[in-house]
């Protein structure tokens, strides 16, 4: 009977000793999980702001296409009036942030009205 009672108090104790050991872990763990939480919301965030800057390049590069496809028509059709190419080129100034953008908007533009002047002189 004795026997049984001390080999009762032995795994009393380790069990107890494991469960200070797993409580004294426990908190560097959750500390641990919030951190790495924490780093997920970043690279969320980071990813997020990365999306939305690879939108706004896309969005920069279509109406890049779409100034040279006029400037490419400016330089090569006659058929298209210059009131036309003005309206074309301004309708994207909105969404143009770069400055060599806009003062190319603006050269196209004032290029535009001085042949627009010039056919009305000559005509």
């Amino acid at each position: 009977m004795q026997e049984m009672l001390e080999q009762v108090r032995e795994e009393m104790e380790e069990l107890q000793a494991s469960q200070d050991f797993w409580e004294d872990r426990a908190p560097d763990s959750d500390h641990k999980i919030q951190s790495i939480h924490s780093l997920v919301q970043e690279w969320k965030q980071k990813a997020l702001s990365l999306e939305m800057e690879k939108n706004q390049l896309q969005e920069q590069v279509r109406l890049l296409r779409e100034e040279l496809k006029i400037l490419r028509m400016k330089q090569g059709c006659g058929g298209m009036e210059s009131k036309e190419l003005v309206t074309l080129s301004w309708k994207m100034l909105p969404h143009v942030k770069e400055k060599r953008v806009l003062t190319c908007l603006e050269k196209v533009n004032n290029q535009t009205r001085e042949n627009s002047c010039e056919r009305k002189d000559g005509s």
